[in-house]
């Protein structure tokens, strides 16, 4: 991928984290199978297509394991692999491994060679722990631990967790804020410089300039999580968000200027549900009937009134999954932004010019 226009291309790594008694003399990608065993998570980086190297690979591959590893006694981060075996910087061998390959998986060693990441586009990157470090240093419980994907951590916790016996609760300002917060990109995902020529921990960080009439809030109900024992899967969050049906006040979270004749305040007028989990769901709908101001609940072919009253208790629940708002007073023709100086709209037959106004 390419970073920016005229920039150097990026390649997106993938290794294997294995554990067993396999010298490195003798290890092939078949014989790992009956050797080896597969644990942990599937390590994750991006390198320069024309600048990477062995070091690097070894730096990024680090920062990905070394969260389950113990420190050994005294402080040091290296370790004998198998009796015999040099203390290095790493508890761990790399190799790039030809599928179904009966030779000598090729060392990757950690040095300032030259790595060549287009051999991974026949070959596998593999990171071999011997038995004694397994047994030693990794942490099984981190081993096992989810390692969730940061869109949806939350202070205090993650989305996903439960209080006692309760759904958790999160205020639908607490949302906006966190799309607003400024983030650091995780150390497995590095952003390449274009000035320094470095890959960094970048910050990102995204703000809304200016609003709709007609305001469309998608809850994030379906969580990116890291299995470390089979890869990464999708787990639902069950958690209530409660968000206003009347006066949702947008202004602190808009930051370009603010029309009082048209404030960003916004009135619910519909909202799509989702029940049950990724395998076997149900979307239903409760939306309000713009003629005579009540609202409905839609299941497949069935409609009924929302009881007077219990209109809140209706909406507001675990199943909302995307949120329709419309502005509560006036309208903001371009959500309050310039028209084109001309442009030409195709209508009934005849061609419109809509100009500045």
């Amino acid at each position: 991928m390419k970073r920016e226009e005229g920039g150097e291309d990026e390649v997106f790594v993938m290794a294997t984290c294995l554990f067993g008694k396999a010298k490195p003399s003798t290890f092939s990608f078949a014989s790992a199978s009956k050797t080896y065993e597969r644990f942990g998570p599937t390590v994750r980086f991006t390198l320069s297509s024309t600048r990477a190297t062995n070091r690097e690979v070894h730096a990024r591959v680090w920062a990905a394991t070394q969260r389950f590893l113990k420190v050994e006694e005294g402080g040091k981060e290296g370790g004998k692999e198998e009796e015999g075996d040099e203390v290095g910087k790493v508890p761990y061998r790399l190799f790039v491994t030809k599928l179904g390959d009966e030779g000598v998986g090729e060392e990757v060693l950690d040095d300032g060679g030259a790595f060549d990441v287009q051999v991974l586009r026949e070959k596998v990157l593999l990171v071999a722990f011997g038995n004694n470090v397994f047994g030693k240093r990794v942490v099984k419980m981190e081993v096992e631990r989810k390692e969730l994907h940061s869109s949806v951590r939350w202070m205090g916790g993650t989305q996903g967790e439960k209080v006692g016996a309760e759904t958790k609760v999160i205020e639908l300002k607490q949302c906006l804020e966190k799309f607003s917060e400024r983030e650091q990109l995780e150390e497995t995902d590095p952003w390449f410089c274009p000035k320094c020529k470095e890959h960094v921990a970048a910050f990102k960080k995204m703000d809304v300039w200016s609003l709709p009439d007609v305001l469309i809030l998608h809850l994030k109900r379906f969580s990116y999580v890291q299995e470390l024992s089979s890869g990464p899967t999708r787990d639902k969050i069950e958690d209530l968000v409660k968000f206003p049906v009347e006066g949702l006040d947008m202004r602190d979270v808009m930051r370009g200027p603010v029309d009082e004749s048209a404030p960003p305040v916004y009135d619910l007028y519909a909202v799509s549900e989702h029940s049950g989990g990724l395998g076997g769901g149900h979307y239903t709908a409760v939306a309000k009937n713009f003629r005579n101001g009540k609202w409905y609940s839609f299941n497949d072919s069935s409609v009924k009134p929302v009881e007077e009253g219990k209109e809140e208790a209706a909406l507001i629940t675990p199943r909302a999954y995307v949120l329709f708002y419309k502005r509560k007073q006036g309208s903001l023709k371009w959500a309050g932004a310039l028209p084109p100086a001309a442009d030409e709209v195709q209508g009934e037959g005849k061609m419109l010019r809509v100009g500045r106004e």
